[in-house]
């Protein structure tokens, strides 16, 4: 597939946000600069680049996807009050993989860890 200059604005746009941008937030601070952008179009490509791997969707319980663009190895913390997203050192929580793995005999190949809470500014 081609890439566009669309295409290549969202990516980068979700990739430069380290808050975990909903399809409306990224769209609302691409907008400003780019009028020629739909929110239809965002939406598509930010669906597109998650079922792609090249970004990672953030499933939110009640409430919206939300996109990651740094696809190293971390985890997530949700605040619970006020709802952003924050990145959390795969090294906070070491050798999870080996611990599932070895107490059950799985194999695991991949997952996602959400920790909620308060953030220090709620």
């Amino acid at each position: 597939m081609k890439q566009t200059k669309q295409m290549e604005l969202v990516l980068q746009g979700v990739r430069a946000i380290a808050c975990h941008p909903s399809a409306d937030e990224l769209y609302a601070r691409l907008k400003a600069d780019h009028p020629q952008l739909s929110l239809a179009t965002v939406y598509r490509h930010l669906n597109r680049f998650a079922e792609q791997g090249m970004i990672r969707r953030l499933t939110i319980p009640g409430g919206g996807d939300r996109f990651d663009g740094d696809l190293s190895p971390h985890y997530h913390f949700l605040c619970e009050d006020c709802g952003r997203v924050f990145d959390i050192p795969s090294e906070a929580i070491p050798s999870l993989e080996g611990e599932v793995g070895g107490l059950s005999g799985m194999q695991v190949t991949g997952y996602q860890l959400m920790i909620y809470g308060r953030c220090e500014s709620c």
